[in-house]
């Protein structure tokens, strides 16, 4: 494997696995309560990793595909599987009476055959071959899931935030 199974294309918002092109997005979470306010650009995902390449692919079904080179030497993949909706996440305390806490996707596991909402089963592969990687966002992309409740999360074009500045995006 190399740095190559994974090429993100901001200005045409795809991403490109092996052969493959795949639409690819930024996913943009609601406003939250955290005690500093966050701009759209904090509350952003699916905008690159410390490693290098890191794709968003949304499916028809409303799965989301996170798709990232693993490890310094980019020695595979990681998919991790989410929703389009989110889930309040608390994120520690700031004191006795107030707990922070932001919106981040559902996370969706594979359980006997089936896509489901929560931490039931199978959610992140890590060490993939894009090949492998391919054909799983294929089968399952068009298996059937329910969105589970909470706010959907916005999703945009990799060049979203182009044109703005950190300021701009409040």
């Amino acid at each position: 494997m190399n740095a190559v199974d994974l090429i993100v294309d901001v200005e045409m918002s795809t991403a490109t696995i092996g052969a493959r092109h795949f639409p690819a997005a930024l996913v943009i979470c609601p406003p939250d309560n955290w005690p500093v306010e966050r701009t759209e650009w904090d509350r952003s995902l699916g905008g690159g990793s410390r490693f290098g390449a890191q794709a968003i692919i949304p499916a028809e079904n409303g799965v989301l595909f996170d798709v990232e080179m693993m490890g310094e030497d980019r020695s595979g993949l990681s998919l991790k599987l989410t929703a389009a909706t989110c889930e309040r996440v608390e994120q520690g305390q700031v004191d006795e009476t107030e707990t922070p806490w932001i919106w981040l996707p559902h996370t969706v596991s594979f359980v006997n055959g089936d896509l489901v909402p929560g931490w039931h089963g199978t959610w992140e592969w890590s060490s993939a071959e894009p090949e492998w990687v391919i054909e799983t966002i294929d089968r399952l992309s068009h298996k059937p899931f329910e969105q589970p409740p909470g706010p959907l999360a916005r999703l945009v074009r990799l060049d979203y935030f182009a044109d703005h500045t950190r300021e701009a995006t409040r």
